[in-house]
């Protein structure tokens, strides 16, 4: 499943997508990952990194372009369990917090989307 949201996302002005745990590619890029709940629902953390000086453009990004990009977007798939996939993003999460520069000297944001499955 996570295939379908870094093909959705690489449809975006960022072509630097990669699923949580693959070397980083050259920033700008966003980072997917995939964290299963104990409720039984999927949450989906997109992470954008960015050099420091790109602070607007990063930010804006984040809370526009993939706020666009996935949120109440019909995502489908092949596969019995990815027919239809819909994501809503997060509001009472911390969307859009700005974390200290990382390992690779980039500054990221983070938002966070819900997954629902129609049948």
């Amino acid at each position: 499943m996570i295939d379908l949201v870094v093909a959705k996302l690489k449809t975006g002005a960022w072509k630097n997508v990669i699923p949580f745990g693959l070397p980083t590619p050259a920033s700008p890029y966003l980072v997917v990952k995939e964290e299963p709940t104990p409720l039984g629902y999927v949450r989906w953390r997109i992470i954008g990194h960015a050099q420091p000086a790109q602070l607007m453009i990063l930010r804006t990004y984040m809370r526009k372009d993939v706020f666009n990009l996935l949120n109440k977007v019909a995502i489908s798939g092949t596969s019995p369990d990815t027919r239809y996939m819909k994501l809503d993003a997060m509001p009472n999460e911390t969307n859009g917090t700005l974390s200290v520069v990382s390992d690779d000297g980039t500054i990221s944001i983070e938002t966070l989307f819900q997954q629902f499955n129609a049948p």
